[in-house]
């Protein structure tokens, strides 16, 4: 009976551990797409416009635009919810619906000599992607806290 329970223990750990695991594959995609399209904003032929470097542009038209074609970051499924991959301004111990989500968030450099070399804030839908600049990227884990993927320029 014990031997069971510790079986049973352990493959829920285990099933955990891969939902988890998926969620950082999510996020390292999207932090891969983010630099890797980095370079190609610049042009004016860039797919989807929305996410060119051109002004006037949102981030959340980009991601409005990323979200409505047929790309494999619009197909992710938050692996503990078994719904759409959704984004969000934080991860927070507190509210338990954010388990899975990703944050996307702006580093705003400080002056030079600053004892702390950024400011982090939220990235919301009507920040300007017209010029670049410093973006973290974070998953929220099954508790809800943060898991950082990675920082890139976008």
């Amino acid at each position: 009976m014990v031997l069971g329970c510790v079986v049973w223990v352990g493959s829920l750990a285990y099933s955990e551990g891969q939902k988890t695991e998926q969620t950082k594959r999510h996020g390292e995609a999207w932090l891969a797409w983010l630099q890797e399209s980095n370079p190609e904003r610049e042009k004016a032929e860039f797919e989807p416009s929305a996410c060119s470097r051109q002004t006037g542009r949102t981030w959340g038209g980009c991601l409005q635009a990323l979200t409505d074609q047929d790309l494999p970051l619009t197909h992710q499924i938050n692996a503990f919810t078994g719904q759409p991959v959704t984004w969000a301004p934080k991860c927070d111990f507190q509210d338990r619906s954010l388990v899975g989500v990703l944050v996307l968030e702006k580093l705003n450099p400080t002056p030079p000599g600053s004892a702390v070399p950024f400011v982090v804030t939220p990235m919301s839908p009507s920040d300007p992607i017209a010029s670049a600049m410093g973006v973290r990227l974070t998953v929220c884990d099954k508790g809800a806290g943060p898991i950082k993927i990675g920082e890139t320029e976008f």
